[in-house]
Protein backbone atom coordinates (compact mmCIF):
# COMPACT_ATOMS: atom_id res chain seq x y z
CA UNK A 1 0.00 0.00 0.00
CA UNK A 2 1.10 3.81 -0.75
CA UNK A 3 0.81 6.14 2.17
CA UNK A 4 -1.39 9.16 0.87
CA UNK A 5 1.35 11.86 2.38
CA UNK A 6 4.58 10.85 0.56
CA UNK A 7 3.58 8.19 -2.05
CA UNK A 8 6.05 5.95 0.36
CA UNK A 9 5.52 2.26 0.15
CA UNK A 10 4.28 0.60 3.70
CA UNK A 11 2.76 -1.95 5.54
CA UNK A 12 -0.50 -0.67 7.50
CA UNK A 13 -1.01 -1.87 11.15
CA UNK A 14 -4.75 -1.26 10.63
CA UNK A 15 -7.28 -2.33 7.87
CA UNK A 16 -8.18 1.85 7.02
CA UNK A 17 -4.40 3.15 7.57
CA UNK A 18 -4.08 5.50 5.25
CA UNK A 19 -0.64 6.91 6.48
CA UNK A 20 3.22 5.42 6.74
CA UNK A 21 3.97 7.42 9.86
CA UNK A 22 2.40 10.27 12.17
CA UNK A 23 4.13 12.85 10.52
CA UNK A 24 2.13 12.19 7.08
CA UNK A 25 -0.74 12.24 8.81
CA UNK A 26 -0.64 15.19 10.75
CA UNK A 27 0.98 17.18 7.43
CA UNK A 28 -2.19 15.87 5.64
CA UNK A 29 -4.56 16.67 8.48
CA UNK A 30 -2.76 20.67 8.56
CA UNK A 31 -3.36 20.56 4.34
CA UNK A 32 -7.11 19.77 5.17
CA UNK A 33 -7.59 22.62 7.66
CA UNK A 34 -5.16 25.12 5.29
CA UNK A 35 -7.47 24.34 2.71
CA UNK A 36 -10.67 24.82 4.94
CA UNK A 37 -9.52 28.14 5.96
CA UNK A 38 -8.46 29.27 2.33
CA UNK A 39 -12.46 28.21 0.97
CA UNK A 40 -13.83 29.79 3.91
CA UNK A 41 -11.24 33.31 3.41
CA UNK A 42 -12.91 33.21 -0.06
CA UNK A 43 -16.49 32.28 0.83
CA UNK A 44 -16.22 35.62 3.36
CA UNK A 45 -14.54 37.62 0.79
CA UNK A 46 -17.06 37.01 -2.35
CA UNK A 47 -19.69 38.03 0.30
CA UNK A 48 -18.35 41.13 1.42
CA UNK A 49 -17.25 41.74 -2.71
CA UNK A 50 -21.39 41.46 -3.55
CA UNK A 51 -22.12 43.58 -0.94
CA UNK A 52 -19.67 46.45 -1.92
CA UNK A 53 -20.80 46.20 -5.54
CA UNK A 54 -24.61 46.38 -4.09
CA UNK A 55 -23.54 49.86 -2.42
CA UNK A 56 -22.20 50.70 -5.56
CA UNK A 57 -24.75 50.37 -7.67
CA UNK A 58 -26.98 51.93 -4.92
CA UNK A 59 -25.10 55.15 -4.39
CA UNK A 60 -25.27 54.99 -8.66
CA UNK A 61 -29.03 55.04 -8.87
CA UNK A 62 -29.26 57.40 -6.11
CA UNK A 63 -27.02 60.08 -8.03
CA UNK A 64 -28.13 59.28 -11.40
CA UNK A 65 -30.91 61.93 -11.32
CA UNK A 66 -28.69 64.31 -9.43
CA UNK A 67 -27.62 67.43 -11.06
CA UNK A 68 -26.37 69.14 -8.01
CA UNK A 69 -28.23 72.18 -8.86
CA UNK A 70 -31.33 71.31 -6.09
CA UNK A 71 -28.58 71.88 -3.02
CA UNK A 72 -27.40 75.23 -4.62
CA UNK A 73 -30.67 76.86 -4.59
CA UNK A 74 -31.99 75.40 -1.42
CA UNK A 75 -29.87 77.03 0.92
CA UNK A 76 -28.94 75.55 4.02
CA UNK A 77 -30.88 72.38 5.14
CA UNK A 78 -30.80 73.53 9.11
CA UNK A 79 -30.61 77.28 10.77
CA UNK A 80 -27.36 78.31 11.81
CA UNK A 81 -26.62 80.24 15.10
CA UNK A 82 -25.02 83.98 15.03
CA UNK A 83 -21.27 83.51 15.02
CA UNK A 84 -21.78 86.21 17.94
CA UNK A 85 -24.23 84.00 20.07
CA UNK A 86 -22.76 81.57 22.62
CA UNK A 87 -24.46 77.89 22.24
CA UNK A 88 -27.19 77.35 24.76
CA UNK A 89 -25.18 74.43 26.72
CA UNK A 90 -22.55 76.41 27.06
CA UNK A 91 -24.64 79.51 28.59
CA UNK A 92 -26.22 77.41 31.21
CA UNK A 93 -22.20 77.00 32.14
CA UNK A 94 -21.24 80.10 32.63
CA UNK A 95 -22.33 81.35 35.91
CA UNK A 96 -23.58 85.25 36.96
Amino acid sequence: MRCEECGKGFEPKHPRGRFCSGRCRAGAWQKRREEAARARAERILTALLAQIEAAIEEARARLAGWDGASMRTAGPQTPQMPRTASPPAAQRLVRK
